[in-house]
């Protein structure tokens, strides 16, 4: 039987840049803390108390806020296995609008069910990390790529569609019994901004938009960027992350198993 390796996607600019920012922002985080005693989360963090007092760039920066290191390293992770390949397929300027559209409507709906369900110190409790993003990257995978599977905590290989469902019940749980569920109705919204934002990439009025977007990104990189439009359409058939297959298997009755 064949065994399994392991392959490292090449790092894109766009998601490097990404998670430079969360990283980044997460050490000078620590750092004040432990020396000045000073967070940034309750600035660029999203909560019903910041937005009430005027701190309308929440809806932007909270995806870049401080958050735990485990999640950090993991959405780091998720983005870089399949946000980089997203991004070769459908270029930088179509990816970051999908991650845009995520994030806006994620954060509405956050904002939404913390004025309406949650109040007193609860409002002040701050949707931060890539954790929302990354999710919503799962779903977008897993529905473009249901018979993939990935290694689920790095013991269980299951097919992505299976991840995905497995991710929403787990949030969805969350959302419903944890002291703390409005951040996971905040990971849901982002989840189904993701939705949104891959149901908008094939309307005519995004395509249009997005290919003059996508053509003056070009323009202004030089004609040379591996972002642009004709870089995009000859890369888009190409990929990083191989599959395997076991020799044990029938190559012509199953698919291919596994994504690395």
């Amino acid at each position: 039987m064949q065994g399994t390796t392991v392959h490292l996607p090449q790092m894109t600019k766009a998601n490097a840049i990404i998670i430079g920012i969360s990283a980044g922002l997460f050490i000078l985080d620590s750092l004040f803390r432990q020396s000045v005693g000073f967070s940034t989360l309750p600035i660029i963090g999203l909560s019903w108390s910041g937005i009430t007092s005027g701190l309308i760039t929440q809806l932007i920066t909270y995806p870049f806020a401080p958050s735990s290191f485990i999640q950090v390293l993991f959405s780091g992770l998720i983005l870089w296995f399949l946000g980089c390949e997203l991004e070769r397929q459908w270029g930088v300027v179509r990816y970051l609008f999908v991650l845009s559209v995520a994030t806006l409507i994620g954060g509405l709906i956050y904002l939404s069910f913390a004025a309406i369900f949650f109040s007193g110190p609860m409002a002040a409790i701050s949707l931060a990390g890539l954790a929302g993003i990354s999710s919503g990257l799962c779903l977008i995978y897993a529905i473009l790529y249901p018979d993939r599977q990935f290694v689920f905590m790095f013991l269980f290989p299951m097919k992505a569609k299976y991840f995905c469902m497995l991710l929403i019940g787990i949030t969805l749980y969350q959302g419903i019994f944890s002291p703390a569920g409005v951040l996971a109705w905040g990971h849901l919204g982002v989840m189904l901004g993701a939705f949104i934002g891959l149901r908008l990439l094939v309307s005519p009025f995004a395509s249009q938009f997005l290919a003059k977007l996508e053509y003056r990104f070009s323009r202004s990189s030089g004609g040379g960027s591996s972002f642009g439009g004709a870089q995009r359409n000859r890369r888009s058939t190409r990929t990083h992350l191989k599959i395997v297959r076991d020799e044990s298997d029938d190559d012509d009755k199953k698919p291919p198993k596994y994504w690395q």
